[in-house]
């Protein structure tokens, strides 16, 4: 039985040794995820004996990102323009410097109806971005895959982007 700062460090040690450069706060992002809780929580309950399911439930994830699975493929999202979207293997994962794109769209946009085809849409993350940031927006995302479709549609439906 461990505590929750004993797997932290457990968790930490493995993926500095994997070689993950950002290992001290994936460790973290990691147990915040998979167990649900909060920076506070974790400063609250760092004595607390975790459980059994909630060590091998947070060690799972270290041992996915261990072989440098992106973080955002073990969590399941990413954020983008302030947005939560969902991600997983059938889409890339968005990019901050993709929302320069977002912004400078938004200067030719602006306060005007427009049409937009996003074009390999994949997360949707450009397209649904735009129309709620503009609601003169109205969209369409295309992708050959049929899977990154599904994702986007997901995203508009959790985000309630309906244009």
């Amino acid at each position: 039985m461990k505590t929750y700062e004993q797997a932290l460090k457990e968790g930490r040690k493995l993926l500095l040794e994997a070689g993950i450069t950002e290992y001290q706060v994936d460790g973290f992002l990691l147990m915040s995820e998979v167990l649900g809780i909060t920076r506070t929580d974790y400063f609250m309950k760092q004595k607390d004996t975790l459980s059994d399911a909630d060590y091998e439930r947070y060690m799972e994830a270290v041992q996915r990102r261990k072989v440098h699975e992106p973080l955002q493929y073990i969590t399941g999202h990413a954020y983008f323009m302030g947005y939560d979207f969902m991600v997983n293997e059938d889409v890339l994962i968005p990019r901050m410097d993709t929302e320069c794109l977002v912004v400078e769209a938004e200067k030719i946009i602006m306060n005007h109806p427009f049409e937009i085809l996003d074009m390999c849409t994949g997360s949707g993350c450009i397209l649904i971005s735009l129309a709620l940031r503009n609601p003169l927006v109205n969209g369409l995302g295309a992708d050959i895959s049929k899977k990154a479709l599904k994702v986007a549609q997901q995203n508009a439906e959790k985000l309630q982007c309906s244009n």
